[in-house]
């Protein structure tokens, strides 16, 4: 069989990608053992920067025991948002946290009165006045994020946020 210039024929390149994946994972095992890695995530409870033992003990979710504040730190209203989606599964919160974020950076108060239909949005999750949700709802982030959620259980989808189109 003749060999075309250029073609890429896996039983002649086979010793090759071979040690090259070997030498790639050597790198990696050793590069590993001399790189410290700082981890950043996301907890009420713990400084937003932790060291990698801190990480080992986090758990992913956890239930705020006192009642909500009446103005909660975006970090609260990012726990409420965890919180309520969370038996939806781990891909809808990621889902849902990332919307709730887009829309008003975790800000129970977020307001936008600039829609050219001259409606207003609201809210955590940025609840548009054209649904005729009380301003009670609409600015109480864990009523607030209740609807959303329902919302979001009815239509089937986050259609219904301008913030869907980056998921």
């Amino acid at each position: 069989m003749k060999r075309l210039k250029g073609r890429f024929e896996p039983y002649l390149h086979f010793p090759y990608l071979g040690i090259a994946y070997l030498l790639f994972l050597f790198g990696f095992i050793v590069a590993g053992s001399k790189v410290e890695v700082k981890y950043e995530f996301l907890s009420p409870l713990a400084s937003e920067k932790a060291e990698a033992s801190e990480i080992q003990n986090f758990k992913v979710s956890y239930k705020i025991s006192e009642p909500d504040p009446a103005q909660p730190t975006p970090i609260q209203v990012a726990q409420m948002v965890i919180d309520e989606f969370e038996d939806l599964g781990p891909q809808i919160v990621s889902e849902a946290l990332r919307i709730s974020f887009c829309e008003s950076k975790w800000h129970w108060d977020g307001y936008n009165d600039g829609n050219t239909n001259g409606s207003n949005d609201g809210g955590v999750f940025m609840i548009n006045s054209i649904h005729k949700v009380p301003e009670n709802i609409r600015f109480n982030a864990r009523a607030n994020i209740r609807w959303a959620k329902d919302k979001f259980i009815k239509d089937g989808s986050w259609g219904a946020w301008s913030c869907s189109k980056y998921l």
